[in-house]
Protein backbone atom coordinates (compact mmCIF):
# COMPACT_ATOMS: atom_id res chain seq x y z
CA UNK A 1 0.00 0.00 0.00
CA UNK A 2 3.02 2.35 0.44
CA UNK A 3 3.67 2.31 -3.19
CA UNK A 4 0.11 2.50 -4.31
CA UNK A 5 -0.37 5.27 -1.78
CA UNK A 6 2.63 6.90 -3.67
CA UNK A 7 0.75 6.68 -6.86
CA UNK A 8 -2.35 8.05 -5.46
CA UNK A 9 -0.73 11.32 -4.22
CA UNK A 10 0.89 12.09 -7.89
CA UNK A 11 -2.60 12.16 -9.58
CA UNK A 12 -5.16 14.96 -9.64
CA UNK A 13 -7.35 14.53 -6.18
CA UNK A 14 -10.50 16.95 -8.10
CA UNK A 15 -11.14 13.90 -10.05
CA UNK A 16 -12.71 10.57 -8.77
CA UNK A 17 -10.61 7.17 -8.55
CA UNK A 18 -12.42 4.31 -10.41
CA UNK A 19 -12.19 0.45 -9.00
CA UNK A 20 -13.50 -2.74 -9.27
CA UNK A 21 -16.67 -3.08 -7.63
CA UNK A 22 -15.50 -5.46 -4.99
CA UNK A 23 -12.40 -4.05 -3.44
CA UNK A 24 -10.30 -4.77 -0.21
CA UNK A 25 -11.15 -2.90 3.12
CA UNK A 26 -7.66 -1.20 3.46
CA UNK A 27 -7.67 -0.24 -0.71
CA UNK A 28 -10.73 1.57 -0.28
CA UNK A 29 -10.22 3.25 2.96
CA UNK A 30 -7.01 4.08 1.85
CA UNK A 31 -8.44 6.40 -1.57
CA UNK A 32 -11.54 7.76 0.90
CA UNK A 33 -8.82 8.78 3.50
CA UNK A 34 -6.40 10.25 1.26
CA UNK A 35 -10.07 12.36 -0.06
CA UNK A 36 -10.59 10.75 -3.15
CA UNK A 37 -14.37 10.27 -4.05
CA UNK A 38 -14.29 6.28 -5.00
CA UNK A 39 -17.05 4.74 -7.74
CA UNK A 40 -16.68 1.15 -8.34
CA UNK A 41 -17.35 0.01 -11.58
CA UNK A 42 -19.57 -3.43 -11.95
CA UNK A 43 -18.09 -6.61 -12.82
CA UNK A 44 -18.62 -9.73 -14.33
CA UNK A 45 -17.00 -13.62 -14.78
CA UNK A 46 -13.88 -11.81 -16.90
CA UNK A 47 -13.27 -8.69 -14.52
CA UNK A 48 -14.73 -5.51 -14.99
CA UNK A 49 -17.88 -4.88 -17.63
CA UNK A 50 -15.92 -3.00 -20.11
CA UNK A 51 -19.28 -1.63 -21.53
CA UNK A 52 -20.48 0.26 -18.08
CA UNK A 53 -16.65 1.39 -17.57
CA UNK A 54 -16.99 3.03 -20.89
CA UNK A 55 -19.62 4.83 -19.47
CA UNK A 56 -18.43 5.59 -16.45
CA UNK A 57 -15.54 7.39 -17.52
CA UNK A 58 -17.20 9.26 -20.08
CA UNK A 59 -19.89 10.22 -17.61
CA UNK A 60 -16.98 11.39 -14.56
CA UNK A 61 -13.51 11.84 -16.32
CA UNK A 62 -11.98 10.15 -13.41
CA UNK A 63 -8.15 10.71 -12.37
CA UNK A 64 -7.63 7.21 -12.92
CA UNK A 65 -8.91 3.06 -12.75
CA UNK A 66 -7.22 1.46 -9.86
CA UNK A 67 -7.32 -2.74 -10.03
CA UNK A 68 -6.47 -5.57 -8.01
CA UNK A 69 -5.76 -8.11 -10.48
CA UNK A 70 -3.96 -11.34 -8.66
CA UNK A 71 -6.00 -13.67 -7.12
CA UNK A 72 -7.86 -14.30 -3.69
CA UNK A 73 -10.66 -11.92 -4.31
CA UNK A 74 -12.98 -12.90 -1.44
CA UNK A 75 -15.77 -12.22 -3.60
CA UNK A 76 -14.16 -14.88 -5.99
CA UNK A 77 -14.21 -12.82 -8.44
CA UNK A 78 -11.37 -14.02 -11.20
CA UNK A 79 -9.92 -11.46 -13.80
CA UNK A 80 -8.52 -12.59 -17.00
CA UNK A 81 -5.77 -10.98 -18.43
CA UNK A 82 -7.66 -10.15 -21.76
CA UNK A 83 -9.85 -8.51 -19.52
CA UNK A 84 -6.91 -6.23 -18.02
CA UNK A 85 -5.87 -5.52 -21.60
CA UNK A 86 -9.20 -4.19 -22.51
CA UNK A 87 -9.60 -1.91 -19.72
CA UNK A 88 -6.08 -0.49 -20.70
CA UNK A 89 -7.17 0.35 -24.00
CA UNK A 90 -9.97 2.36 -23.00
CA UNK A 91 -7.41 4.04 -20.68
CA UNK A 92 -5.89 4.88 -23.47
CA UNK A 93 -8.61 6.10 -25.40
CA UNK A 94 -9.81 8.29 -22.88
CA UNK A 95 -6.38 9.52 -21.16
CA UNK A 96 -7.25 8.03 -17.81
CA UNK A 97 -4.25 6.43 -15.80
CA UNK A 98 -4.34 2.75 -15.66
CA UNK A 99 -3.01 1.97 -12.29
CA UNK A 100 -2.77 -2.25 -11.38
CA UNK A 101 -1.89 -3.41 -8.47
CA UNK A 102 -0.45 -6.58 -9.18
CA UNK A 103 1.70 -7.53 -5.80
CA UNK A 104 1.56 -11.15 -5.52
CA UNK A 105 2.66 -11.98 -9.37
CA UNK A 106 6.04 -13.23 -7.47
CA UNK A 107 4.11 -16.15 -6.02
CA UNK A 108 3.37 -17.15 -9.78
CA UNK A 109 0.91 -19.19 -9.29
CA UNK A 110 -3.16 -18.64 -7.81
CA UNK A 111 -5.61 -21.02 -5.92
CA UNK A 112 -6.47 -24.58 -6.83
CA UNK A 113 -8.89 -23.81 -9.18
CA UNK A 114 -8.00 -20.69 -11.01
CA UNK A 115 -5.82 -20.55 -13.84
CA UNK A 116 -2.63 -18.69 -13.84
CA UNK A 117 -1.48 -16.27 -16.86
CA UNK A 118 1.77 -15.82 -15.55
CA UNK A 119 2.77 -11.78 -15.17
CA UNK A 120 1.04 -9.09 -17.06
CA UNK A 121 3.08 -7.76 -20.20
CA UNK A 122 4.08 -4.52 -19.64
CA UNK A 123 5.45 -4.52 -23.33
CA UNK A 124 1.54 -4.75 -24.58
CA UNK A 125 0.34 -2.15 -26.81
CA UNK A 126 -2.38 -1.68 -24.77
CA UNK A 127 -0.41 -1.11 -21.28
CA UNK A 128 1.91 1.73 -22.69
CA UNK A 129 0.08 4.05 -20.36
CA UNK A 130 -0.14 1.60 -17.42
CA UNK A 131 1.68 1.74 -13.62
CA UNK A 132 2.03 -1.68 -12.06
CA UNK A 133 2.88 -2.50 -8.70
CA UNK A 134 4.64 -5.40 -7.55
CA UNK A 135 6.46 -6.44 -4.65
CA UNK A 136 7.93 -9.42 -2.71
CA UNK A 137 6.45 -11.49 -0.64
CA UNK A 138 8.75 -12.04 2.40
CA UNK A 139 10.93 -14.96 0.72
CA UNK A 140 14.05 -13.12 1.39
CA UNK A 141 13.15 -11.68 4.80
CA UNK A 142 10.48 -13.21 7.31
CA UNK A 143 9.90 -9.58 8.47
CA UNK A 144 10.16 -7.43 5.19
CA UNK A 145 9.11 -7.06 1.73
CA UNK A 146 10.12 -4.58 -1.08
CA UNK A 147 7.81 -3.03 -3.56
CA UNK A 148 8.40 -1.36 -6.73
CA UNK A 149 6.68 0.61 -9.01
CA UNK A 150 6.70 0.16 -12.95
CA UNK A 151 5.54 2.33 -15.36
CA UNK A 152 4.80 2.23 -19.04
CA UNK A 153 6.37 3.94 -21.74
CA UNK A 154 3.90 6.41 -21.94
CA UNK A 155 2.71 7.17 -18.78
CA UNK A 156 1.69 10.91 -18.13
CA UNK A 157 3.23 10.68 -14.23
CA UNK A 158 6.10 8.87 -13.98
CA UNK A 159 8.34 12.07 -13.18
CA UNK A 160 6.01 12.80 -10.65
CA UNK A 161 5.70 9.47 -9.23
CA UNK A 162 10.06 9.36 -9.10
CA UNK A 163 10.46 12.64 -7.56
CA UNK A 164 7.76 11.01 -4.75
CA UNK A 165 9.82 7.88 -4.30
CA UNK A 166 13.34 10.02 -4.08
CA UNK A 167 11.68 12.18 -1.37
CA UNK A 168 9.92 10.24 0.54
CA UNK A 169 12.74 7.67 1.35
CA UNK A 170 10.29 4.62 2.52
CA UNK A 171 12.36 1.91 2.91
CA UNK A 172 16.04 1.63 4.67
CA UNK A 173 16.44 -1.60 3.74
CA UNK A 174 19.24 -1.40 1.38
CA UNK A 175 21.20 -4.16 1.50
CA UNK A 176 17.97 -6.24 0.93
CA UNK A 177 17.15 -4.27 -1.88
CA UNK A 178 20.49 -5.01 -3.26
CA UNK A 179 20.29 -8.85 -2.50
CA UNK A 180 17.10 -8.92 -4.61
CA UNK A 181 18.62 -6.68 -7.71
CA UNK A 182 21.52 -9.02 -7.88
CA UNK A 183 19.24 -12.08 -7.57
CA UNK A 184 17.54 -10.58 -10.48
CA UNK A 185 20.48 -9.29 -13.15
CA UNK A 186 22.13 -13.38 -12.27
CA UNK A 187 18.81 -14.96 -13.25
CA UNK A 188 18.63 -16.85 -9.89
CA UNK A 189 15.54 -15.16 -8.61
CA UNK A 190 12.87 -17.88 -9.95
CA UNK A 191 15.24 -20.76 -8.71
CA UNK A 192 14.95 -19.24 -5.13
CA UNK A 193 10.97 -18.61 -5.43
CA UNK A 194 10.70 -22.21 -6.70
CA UNK A 195 12.82 -23.19 -3.29
CA UNK A 196 10.85 -21.39 -1.53
CA UNK A 197 7.64 -23.15 -2.39
CA UNK A 198 8.82 -26.32 -1.89
CA UNK A 199 10.32 -25.87 1.26
CA UNK A 200 7.48 -23.41 2.87
CA UNK A 201 4.75 -22.54 1.18
CA UNK A 202 3.81 -25.90 -0.11
CA UNK A 203 3.57 -27.99 2.90
CA UNK A 204 1.86 -24.89 4.80
CA UNK A 205 -0.76 -24.90 2.27
CA UNK A 206 -1.34 -28.96 2.47
CA UNK A 207 -2.16 -28.12 6.03
CA UNK A 208 -4.42 -25.47 5.57
CA UNK A 209 -6.14 -26.82 2.75
CA UNK A 210 -6.39 -30.40 4.77
CA UNK A 211 -7.47 -28.44 7.66
CA UNK A 212 -10.74 -26.64 5.70
CA UNK A 213 -11.68 -29.72 3.79
CA UNK A 214 -11.98 -31.54 7.37
CA UNK A 215 -13.46 -28.78 9.27
CA UNK A 216 -15.37 -26.24 7.28
CA UNK A 217 -16.59 -28.65 4.73
CA UNK A 218 -19.94 -27.21 3.16
CA UNK A 219 -18.10 -23.74 3.81
CA UNK A 220 -17.40 -21.36 1.13
CA UNK A 221 -13.26 -20.92 0.49
CA UNK A 222 -10.70 -21.32 -2.17
CA UNK A 223 -8.33 -24.02 -1.55
CA UNK A 224 -4.37 -22.63 -1.98
CA UNK A 225 -2.25 -23.74 -4.49
CA UNK A 226 1.29 -23.47 -3.61
CA UNK A 227 2.43 -20.04 -3.03
CA UNK A 228 -0.65 -18.37 -2.98
CA UNK A 229 -0.61 -15.50 -0.23
CA UNK A 230 -4.02 -16.29 1.28
CA UNK A 231 -7.38 -17.92 0.93
CA UNK A 232 -10.65 -16.55 2.50
CA UNK A 233 -13.25 -18.22 4.30
CA UNK A 234 -16.91 -17.23 4.70
CA UNK A 235 -17.70 -18.22 8.23
CA UNK A 236 -21.59 -19.28 7.87
CA UNK A 237 -24.46 -17.40 9.50
CA UNK A 238 -21.88 -15.27 11.37
CA UNK A 239 -22.31 -11.30 11.91
CA UNK A 240 -19.62 -8.76 12.21
CA UNK A 241 -20.13 -8.69 15.96
CA UNK A 242 -19.92 -12.29 16.30
CA UNK A 243 -16.91 -12.11 13.53
CA UNK A 244 -14.93 -9.89 15.50
CA UNK A 245 -15.17 -11.96 18.57
CA UNK A 246 -14.16 -14.96 16.79
CA UNK A 247 -11.31 -12.94 15.91
CA UNK A 248 -10.32 -11.70 19.28
CA UNK A 249 -10.44 -15.05 20.83
CA UNK A 250 -8.32 -16.69 17.82
CA UNK A 251 -5.80 -14.07 19.26
CA UNK A 252 -6.03 -14.88 22.64
CA UNK A 253 -4.87 -18.55 21.43
CA UNK A 254 -2.25 -17.01 19.00
CA UNK A 255 -3.89 -17.52 16.25
CA UNK A 256 -3.85 -14.44 13.33
CA UNK A 257 -7.27 -13.98 11.16
CA UNK A 258 -7.72 -11.03 9.67
CA UNK A 259 -11.39 -9.94 8.95
CA UNK A 260 -12.02 -10.05 4.88
CA UNK A 261 -14.75 -7.68 4.67
CA UNK A 262 -14.22 -6.82 1.08
CA UNK A 263 -16.43 -3.36 0.67
CA UNK A 264 -18.50 -2.80 -1.77
CA UNK A 265 -17.49 0.73 -3.97
CA UNK A 266 -20.07 2.61 -4.33
CA UNK A 267 -21.95 3.05 -7.50
CA UNK A 268 -22.44 6.99 -7.27
CA UNK A 269 -20.09 9.59 -6.72
CA UNK A 270 -22.73 11.04 -3.76
CA UNK A 271 -22.64 7.78 -2.11
CA UNK A 272 -19.38 7.58 -0.17
CA UNK A 273 -18.94 4.90 2.67
CA UNK A 274 -19.97 6.02 6.08
CA UNK A 275 -16.68 7.23 7.83
CA UNK A 276 -15.82 6.52 11.33
CA UNK A 277 -13.85 9.94 13.01
CA UNK A 278 -11.81 10.69 15.78
CA UNK A 279 -11.68 13.71 17.28
CA UNK A 280 -13.24 15.32 13.88
CA UNK A 281 -10.54 13.70 11.29
CA UNK A 282 -11.57 10.37 9.66
CA UNK A 283 -10.19 7.50 10.41
CA UNK A 284 -11.53 4.67 8.05
CA UNK A 285 -14.63 3.43 7.15
CA UNK A 286 -17.19 2.09 9.79
CA UNK A 287 -17.86 -1.93 9.68
CA UNK A 288 -21.30 -0.85 9.24
CA UNK A 289 -21.43 0.83 6.22
CA UNK A 290 -24.07 0.04 3.93
CA UNK A 291 -20.59 -0.79 1.34
CA UNK A 292 -19.70 -3.46 3.43
CA UNK A 293 -22.73 -5.10 5.15
CA UNK A 294 -24.59 -5.61 1.90
CA UNK A 295 -21.47 -8.19 1.07
CA UNK A 296 -22.22 -9.74 4.16
CA UNK A 297 -25.81 -10.00 3.56
CA UNK A 298 -25.11 -11.19 0.01
CA UNK A 299 -22.79 -14.09 1.11
CA UNK A 300 -24.54 -14.86 4.32
CA UNK A 301 -21.29 -14.98 6.48
CA UNK A 302 -18.84 -13.38 7.74
CA UNK A 303 -15.11 -13.20 5.65
CA UNK A 304 -12.12 -14.26 7.18
CA UNK A 305 -8.22 -14.28 5.75
CA UNK A 306 -6.03 -17.48 6.12
CA UNK A 307 -2.59 -17.51 5.76
CA UNK A 308 -0.34 -20.46 5.27
CA UNK A 309 1.86 -18.48 7.50
CA UNK A 310 0.11 -16.46 9.55
CA UNK A 311 -0.17 -18.42 13.09
CA UNK A 312 1.92 -16.63 15.54
CA UNK A 313 2.29 -19.61 18.38
CA UNK A 314 0.22 -22.35 16.48
CA UNK A 315 3.12 -23.17 13.56
CA UNK A 316 1.04 -25.28 12.29
CA UNK A 317 -2.24 -24.24 9.96
CA UNK A 318 -3.99 -27.56 10.26
CA UNK A 319 -4.20 -27.17 14.48
CA UNK A 320 -4.89 -22.93 13.55
CA UNK A 321 -7.80 -24.19 11.89
CA UNK A 322 -9.24 -26.82 14.38
CA UNK A 323 -9.25 -24.27 17.14
CA UNK A 324 -10.84 -21.59 14.88
CA UNK A 325 -13.87 -24.18 14.07
CA UNK A 326 -14.01 -25.18 18.32
CA UNK A 327 -14.11 -21.38 18.39
CA UNK A 328 -16.85 -21.07 15.88
CA UNK A 329 -18.81 -23.47 17.39
CA UNK A 330 -19.06 -21.82 20.79
CA UNK A 331 -20.22 -18.90 19.26
CA UNK A 332 -22.96 -19.98 16.93
CA UNK A 333 -24.09 -21.76 19.82
CA UNK A 334 -24.00 -19.05 22.26
CA UNK A 335 -22.18 -20.74 24.38
CA UNK A 336 -20.22 -19.05 27.74
CA UNK A 337 -16.72 -19.13 26.58
CA UNK A 338 -13.68 -18.71 28.84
Amino acid sequence: MQANTMIFNALDKSKPILVDEFIYDRCLETLILLGFKVIGVPMNKNGIDINELEKLIIKYRPAALWRNIRYNNPTGKYITMDNVYSTGELCIRYNVIHHLDDAYENCGVGLESKRDEGPVDLSHKSLRKTILVRMTTKEFSPHEKISWIVCGRDCDISERIIRFAKASRLNGHYRLQAAYYISMINNDYQSHIAWVNVEFYRPRSLALNKGLNEFFKGFQFEKIKDASFFTTLWLKKIDILKGKKIIDICAQNGIILTPGIPFCAPINIDEQPELVTVKGYPVGISIMSKHSTSILEKMNGYPVRLSPNACLNINDPYEALKILRSVYDKIISTEPIC
